[in-house]
């Protein structure tokens, strides 16, 4: 394929929104691009649902086909088949409105290597949907218009070159947890630069309850660990989208876990180290409390809980790596 730019969509079960992220970019200002949609295996209709828009859209669509291997390695096949300057990654859960393709790509320039936006929900009726978008804001909102050092994939362009020179996504990566930051950080310290851009955002489908959130949540922690191994600067200095917040909430969720057997020297143990834990979460709950006051309560809870649910994934990778399940 010959293009300036090619929009790659893994996906993986996703026959609930992909239609919606083909839908969108169908809709797109931008001129007619190269879309290629990656099936990492899925057991549902998402095949199905993207081929009926190959020879129908604006755009052209490919779909190919694999068994699963994980989206770091479904993006990768994106890129082996084409050769644009510009490689585009949208998540299969996204809706990006009319401008988003412009402004993204516009955001990427002479010594620009990357570029990703921020996102709203799609979900709003969702608490915990809510939350998690207050959360990820609130983080984006340090980094609005910023060089950065951290892109998350969901909607994001690179430099092909860039991307090549840095080796991809890391196929040791098999979950959507850790491979984006990881790809990010081996740009960085090529010396390309990687910009948070505010001049666009996209529609995100949020986990809507509170068990897919913490699963999510504990894959995420199983996979921040080899992140880390692979990183270790990253683990000391912290980085622009986390900072210590990781080690920090690792740290306090560990006190909180270790304060429980305590109770049998003093009644009040557990509540001083959960307490912890629920404190350092209240300027989350602030902060977000301007747009949702209810989230003051919430907030603080639900980042406490994701904290714990992290913190027993990275446990999960130790306990499995000294077994010998993973390299």
């Amino acid at each position: 394929m010959n293009t300036d730019v090619t929009v790659i969509v893994p996906a993986y079960n996703a026959e609930a929104t992909l239609g919606d992220t083909l839908d969108a970019l169908e809709a797109q200002d931008h001129p007619p691009v190269d879309v290629i949609v990656v099936d990492d295996g899925s057991t549902d209709r998402s095949p199905d649902i993207a081929r009926k828009y190959v020879g129908r859209s604006r755009h052209r669509v490919t779909v190919l086909e694999q068994d699963n291997k994980g989206p770091a390695a479904a993006r990768n096949r994106g890129v082996e088949a084409t050769d644009a300057d510009i490689i585009v990654f949208l998540d299969a859960d996204c809706v990006p409105p009319p401008d988003w393709l412009a402004a993204l790509t516009g955001a990427l320039n002479d010594d620009v290597v990357g570029a990703s936006c921020g996102y709203f929900p799609v979900n709003p009726e969702h608490l915990v949907a809510r939350f998690v978008d207050h959360e990820i804001a609130r983080r984006q909102e340090r980094s609005l218009g910023k060089e950065v050092d951290v892109l998350a994939t969901y909607a994001t362009a690179y430099r092909r070159d860039a991307f090549l020179a840095a080796g991809g996504f890391s196929t040791d990566f098999r979950t959507a947890s850790g491979e984006d930051f990881d790809l990010a950080f081996t740009l960085h310290q090529k010396g390309g630069r990687l910009l948070f851009t505010d001049a666009g955002r996209v529609g995100h489908h949020h986990p809507p309850s509170l068990d897919i959130y913490l699963r999510q949540q504990y894959h995420r922690g199983y996979w921040r660990v080899p992140m880390y191994l692979r990183n270790r600067d990253k683990f000391v200095r912290g980085d622009s989208y986390t900072g210590y917040e990781a080690q920090t909430q690792f740290i306090l969720a560990n006190l909180a876990v270790l304060s429980l057997p305590a109770t049998a020297v003093h009644a009040a143990a557990p509540a001083l180290g959960l307490g912890l834990l629920l404190v350092s979460n209240l300027p989350l709950g602030i902060w977000a409390a301007r747009s949702e006051p209810s989230m003051l309560l919430v907030a603080p809870v639900l980042a406490s809980l994701r904290s714990l649910a992290g913190s027993a994934g990275v446990y999960a990778h130790l306990v499995d790596r000294l077994l010998g399940r993973v390299g």
